[in-house]
């Protein structure tokens, strides 16, 4: 809390709603405890989605599903062409070997591109659908219940909760889209590695793990800087609508506190400016130590490769599979969510 906002409002102003009960719900949370509730929420998430448009649930999913499994035989069909590449016999022959699985990637590239579109549309299709029927249902609900209980606090309060969920529903449909693509490409990857050397999931894993912990590090911190600023910002608000608002800007010039109120707004602005490049700081700091972590296991996976390929027990185009494998199975993981 600033000095402007203990002189100008004498202390911190607090929101009376429903949903502050909830305010720092996500850091109770674990990685466990979010996978173990994961399947509730994507359930209610399917139901709505279900009910809403059939039709584009099932192309985005179809869709998802059909880009994970493309991702694989891309990479096997990468192994095909290194194969040939690195096979014996002139150049002109090798090529011409590598022609056949050549044509076979770029179909599967461009058909891939047309189900990631598809994707997108259906998502997009999808997503006002889905609040929409959501938020059909809280007013359904809402409109039987009795006079009394509308005008009881308590529940006025839950309604201040409820009133969100029509919101998360549809932020639930891009999560689930980004959450599929990333898990189908991960599960393509380690499949491939799991074929060409089982030592190479467990890697992939390990190469996984910081930049998984890394990002939920980051959202966390992220979230309780947001709920312990928000009524610092509440209030800057205040002060800004009391020099624009209609009902209070006769009053601010009247008794010339304009240029009060500004020095005061500086002066909170400044405070939030100083907690943001805290929040910069300490984001640079996690990404740091999951990159380093991360690229500690990267280096252990390439040595393991390089013994593998020296000592004789992969060939030189397999080698070249597990890297691209390796590289594209991780690449989306410790992404921000959309």
């Amino acid at each position: 809390m600033s000095d402007s906002e203990q002189l100008l409002f004498g202390g911190a102003l607090h929101y009376d709603y429903g949903w502050a009960r909830h305010d720092f719900t996500m850091l109770e949370q674990s990685a466990l405890s979010m996978a173990r509730s994961a399947p509730r929420l994507v359930g209610s998430t399917v139901r709505l989605a279900w009910r809403a448009d059939r039709t584009a649930m099932l192309t985005m999913v179809l869709a998802e599903i059909y880009q994970g499994a493309a991702h694989a035989v891309g990479l096997l069909v990468t192994n095909e062409v290194l194969q040939s590449l690195f096979g014996s016999g002139d150049t002109v022959a090798r090529v011409r070997a590598a022609v056949p699985a050549l044509i076979v990637g770029m179909v599967i590239a461009v058909t891939s591109a047309v189900a990631a579109s598809l994707s997108t549309a259906s998502t997009g299709r999808l997503e006002p659908k889905v609040e929409r029927l959501a938020t059909q249902e809280y007013l359904r609900h809402a409109e039987r219940v009795e006079l009394e209980a509308v005008e009881d606090g308590a529940f006025r309060k839950l309604l201040d909760s409820a009133q969100f969920g029509a919101q998360s529903s549809r932020q639930m449909i891009s999560a689930m889209v980004a959450t599929l693509n990333g898990t189908f490409s991960l599960v393509a990857a380690a499949g491939v590695l799991t074929v060409l050397h089982p030592v190479l999931l467990f890697l992939l894993m390990l190469i996984a793990a910081p930049r998984g912990w890394g990002a939920l590090h980051v959202a966390q911190r992220r979230y309780a800087s947001t709920m312990a600023w928000i009524e610092h910002e509440r209030a800057a608000r205040v002060i800004g609508e009391s020099i624009t608002g209609r009902s209070a800007a006769q009053e601010t010039r009247v008794h010339g506190v304009g240029s009060f109120l500004l020095r005061h707004f500086g002066q909170m602005a400044r405070t939030a400016e100083t907690e943001q490049t805290r929040l910069a700081k300490e984001k640079a700091a996690t990404e740091l130590l999951a990159a380093s972590l991360s690229g500690a296991a990267s280096l252990l996976a390439y040595v393991t490769l390089a013994w593998l390929l020296l000592s004789g027990r992969m060939s030189m185009a397999v080698a070249g599979t597990a890297v691209m494998a390796v590289r594209t199975g991780s690449a989306n993981l410790g992404q921000p969510a959309p």
